[in-house]
């Protein structure tokens, strides 16, 4: 949805669709938007982590999060919200910082799964311990073939044994 609104919202309602997911998290009041029309939101929270992930370990402000725990806390009781956007795309090198992301996530709202987005479909194994739930994001519309989006979730898929959830974008 390009935006959260009434009138957005009811176009997407009439769709084949019942779930979103907005890079900007929408407040309460587009959240209500979305459950009055029986949508849900993957809620994105991976900005609230912080700029880039620090190595060194020489910012502990993005280790701790404390953005991400604030808005959690606000909105993990709305009922629309359906998981935890954890990270897009964000390289396995960063696997140490992704689990603490999905950690922390898990604790302070055991309710709501982690969900991640990646295009490193081959990394697949290394990426789930950094989530609940993977999806990959190919767009074959535009000049690749529609295989890709099989290819990768194929990939994801037999990365878990059949074990994990995933949601494709």
């Amino acid at each position: 949805l390009p935006e959260i609104d009434e009138a957005g919202v009811k176009t997407f309602a009439d769709s084949p669709f019942n779930c979103t997911m907005a890079y900007k998290a929408p407040s309460r009041e587009q959240l209500d938007i979305l459950h009055r029309h029986g949508i849900k939101s993957i809620y994105c929270i991976a900005s609230k982590f912080g700029g880039d992930w620090d190595p060194s370990g020489k910012d502990p402000a993005r280790r701790h999060a404390p953005e991400a725990a604030k808005r959690i806390a606000e909105v993990k009781d709305h009922p629309a919200v359906l998981a935890w956007y954890l990270q897009d795309e964000r390289p396995i090198s960063m696997k140490e910082e992704l689990v603490a992301r999905r950690r922390t996530a898990n604790e302070l709202d055991p309710d709501h799964p982690t969900w991640i987005c990646v295009y490193q479909y081959a990394d697949a194994p290394e990426y789930y311990q950094t989530t609940d739930v993977m999806g990959t994001d190919p767009y074959p519309i535009a000049g690749s073939p529609l295989s890709l989006a099989y290819k990768w979730s194929s990939a994801v898929r037999d990365a878990s044994f059949g074990l994990k959830p995933f949601w494709q974008v």
